[in-house]
């Protein structure tokens, strides 16, 4: 009994190899709405305080005065977040969006084109020069 009990083992044994399992497909990060991270760009460690504004790609219905940044469309929310490790999740918007970040220290950024609400992003800032304080 205890022979066909392991030749019964080594058949299956046997049969596993010659058809392996398939590997696990690595798939993006989902989440439940336009979802992200806000990092630092040298040293990748997140950001806590920042504020995110999310921009429509369609044409801007009004000028801008002259000196002003011209944003790459109207903007459609912003919200200030405090999160301990520099995510963020928000309401899916209702159509793809430029999203710009600002935090304390840092340059601003704007995404160079649309997100949606499929994958996870991830938005890097660099610091901001330090003034001369002379």
């Amino acid at each position: 009994m205890k022979k066909l009990l392991a030749i019964a083992f080594l058949a299956l044994a046997c049969a596993r190899e010659q058809h392996p399992l398939p590997q696990p497909q690595v798939m993006p990060k989902r989440c439940d709405g336009l979802c992200g991270t806000v990092v630092d760009a040298k040293t990748k460690q997140p950001i806590r305080e920042f504020i995110i504004f999310l921009f429509a790609d369609r044409p801007l219905n009004f000028g801008v005065p002259a000196g002003y940044p011209i944003p790459p469309g109207p903007m459609i929310e912003e919200r200030v977040i405090e999160s301990n490790d520099g995510s963020f999740v928000l309401k899916t918007p209702p159509e793809p969006v430029f999203i710009g970040v600002s935090a304390r220290g840092y340059k601003s950024r704007i995404t160079p084109k649309t997100v949606d609400a499929s994958t996870a992003v991830t938005i890097t800032l660099t610091k901001a020069p330090v003034p001369d304080q002379r």
